[in-house]
């Protein structure tokens, strides 16, 4: 049986052939989309000035000034309200490769966590200036002849300066051995958590006991393992409720479920509503939306 789902979900590619696009957020849109959707790249959105209301895999999230969120490639979202301005950083896969190359150690850590609650950062007066700066600077380059090592070396330090503020804001151990372990271990999960739900799967590949994995996962998540791939699939089992047509027994297939009624017991058990009602929650809000071309 081969499933489309993921496919159905709206998708927006990058709004030109540049790698790297900055965006005023001020006046650039006629009215916010408030249809959830993917994107084929990476985000920045750092709001200057107002407020705005922004949803990531339907937790909602306010937008205020100074405030840096990072959202991942194909990571659903949807912003309800734009703040009156602020900058959108889109950069592709490439981009983001290239600073993890350089910079393992954020790789599923703190702001670019897939897993993490709290996927923004506030920026104090000092980081403010400086991100100002370098987004400037990010700007006039990418109006220029294309030059991907110097623009490269521009949002590297955004990364930088947005992802070590989220480990000092948060209080976040970045080096420490448990951080690399669970670092490793969300990698692991989001590559694998379609087919494998149990922790011994995650603790044989790491090498470690599953009762010692499970441990450090309490540790540093408050969860187990187990739990941890249930809240990938929970995430997942949104987007497609929300921003899909699929049957439940295609969804349920798509997830690794097996059949519709485990994923009802699963979606009841962690979401505390059933499918179909999380479903029409949102039904009316797709069918009212409005896609705009450059809606991002």
């Amino acid at each position: 049986m081969n499933s489309s789902a993921t496919m159905q979900l709206p998708f927006q590619p990058m709004l030109s052939d540049e790698p790297i696009q900055i965006i005023r957020m001020g006046g650039f849109f006629n009215e916010p989309s408030l249809l959830p959707h993917r994107h084929s790249f990476y985000m920045l959105y750092w709001t200057t000035a107002g407020t705005g209301l922004h949803l990531i895999g339907f937790r909602e999230y306010e937008m205020l000034p100074g405030r840096v969120f990072f959202l991942q490639q194909n990571q659903v979202h949807q912003v309800v309200t734009y703040p009156e301005d602020g900058y959108m950083v889109l950069f592709n896969q490439m981009y983001f490769q290239a600073f993890l190359k350089h910079n393992q150690q954020m790789e599923q850590t703190g702001l670019f966590d897939y897993f993490n609650r709290s996927p923004f950062v506030d920026l104090d007066e000092t980081m403010m200036h400086t991100f100002s700066y370098i987004v400037n600077m990010l700007k006039e380059e990418t109006a220029k002849v294309y030059n991907m090592p110097l623009n490269q070396h521009y949002l590297s330090i955004l990364l930088l300066y947005a992802g070590k503020q989220h480990l000092q804001s948060n209080h976040f151990t970045e080096n420490s051995v448990q951080a690399d372990l669970m670092r490793k271990l969300k990698i692991l999960i989001e590559a694998n958590y379609k087919k494998e739900r149990f922790a011994p799967f995650y603790s044989e590949i790491l090498g470690l006991p599953t009762r010692k994995l499970n441990e450090y996962a309490m540790s540093n998540m408050g969860i187990m393992v187990q739990d941890m791939v249930a809240m990938r699939r929970l995430a997942e089992s949104e987007a497609l409720l929300a921003s899909t047509d699929s049957s439940f027994k295609t969804i349920a297939y798509e997830l690794g479920f097996g059949d519709s009624s485990h994923l009802w017991t699963f979606f009841k058990k962690y979401k505390g509503i059933s499918p179909s009602d999380f479903r029409q929650k949102y039904k009316q809000i797709n069918e009212n939306a409005q896609t705009d071309k450059g809606c991002i």
